[in-house]
């Protein structure tokens, strides 16, 4: 019998980031991502979440001009949502840069700081153990 520890090592990662969201309930000038919490831009928390569990691909979704965004996140990828269709049509924007990928697929919100890495994990392994084709935290 397989464990899902193997299952998740064997399996290859990519996350998909939604970040283009213009953060306007916020009343501020800078994307909602790039606000502070514990000494860094949520979106910050978010990568490293992603980062921590070996993703072979981080892409972050954006809105045109999120320059600042763009940079925050470097060396990872950013696809754009040329316009704000909602939250199905941000993971689409995504889809190009995932081409010939095959492997479980983590979408995440960019404003979620307090996402942690275990989390992550858990919701991957009940996925497997489901043999689910989607899971939503």
């Amino acid at each position: 019998m397989t464990s899902n520890a193997t299952i998740l090592n064997d399996r290859p990662l990519a996350c998909i980031i939604l970040a283009a969201g213009q953060g306007t309930r916020m009343k501020s000038s800078q994307p909602k991502v790039m606000h502070t919490v514990a000494r860094f831009p949520m979106i910050h928390h978010v990568v490293k979440a992603c980062e921590a569990l070996a993703a072979q691909k981080i892409v972050v979704v954006v809105a045109p001009d999120m320059d600042v965004v763009q940079n925050a996140v470097k060396p990872h990828g950013c696809a754009i949502q040329a316009k704000p269709m909602g939250t199905g049509d941000a993971v689409k924007s995504a889809r190009e840069s995932l081409a010939g990928f095959d492997g479980d697929i983590l979408v995440l919100f960019g404003d979620t700081p307090l996402i942690t890495p275990e989390a992550l994990v858990a919701l991957r392994a009940q996925l497997h153990q489901d043999s689910a084709a989607i899971a939503v935290a």
